[in-house]
């Protein structure tokens, strides 16, 4: 039996992975913006969760204009990271957990939630960003007490009303639906 520990959100901009990868994060400019994450990992080694859920907005690696689903979820067993355009450091392919990817799948599903599976899903900073801040991914693809991410994604316009991520069976959310935490 699954227990969710809680849900954590955070900006992903591609400045703060550059930061990352030039060892900035002692500066006078980007301390105070990576001292509050202390408190959350300080957290994360304490709960120590076997998965994190990322929900994020894929940047045109895996959708663009010519097929954007309105929500997908990865059932990937790793996601290779790449660069979205912004000189980023292309970090290992991160690691899914694919048994959980598809039950998150199956069960919306059967709540009627209209989404698209991916058995293959490149991820970019938007993805990687709140990883590398909060669970300190690592170059090996590990990610601290995060280790196996599954990744469902929400991407861009026409946004879809909010009775959308309940599903069509009732007004109401289900257990399955309010599962998925965000990051």
């Amino acid at each position: 039996m699954a227990r969710i520990v809680g849900g954590i959100t955070t900006s992903h901009i591609p400045a703060i992975g550059a930061a990352l990868a030039k060892g900035l994060q002692d500066t006078p400019y980007w301390k105070p913006f990576f001292d509050g994450y202390a408190p959350v990992r300080r957290w994360l080694d304490e709960v120590r969760p076997d998965v994190a859920v990322v929900i994020y907005n894929d940047h045109g690696l895996s959708f663009f204009l010519d097929h954007i689903p309105t929500f997908a979820v990865g059932a990937a067993a790793t996601y290779p990271n790449e660069d979205s355009g912004w000189g980023l450091e292309v970090l290992p392919d991160v690691h899914g957990d694919v048994e959980l990817s598809w039950h998150l799948i199956e069960s919306l599903v059967a709540d009627e939630f209209d989404i698209t599976m991916c058995q293959e899903m490149k991820v970019d900073h938007g993805f990687m960003v709140p990883l590398m801040t909060m669970c300190q991914a690592s170059r090996n693809g590990r990610s601290g007490p995060c280790q196996s991410p599954s990744t469902p994604c929400s991407t861009q316009f026409p946004q879809p009303r909010a009775a959308t991520s309940w599903g069509r069976r009732s007004a109401k959310p289900s257990n399955r639906t309010r599962t998925i935490s965000a990051w």
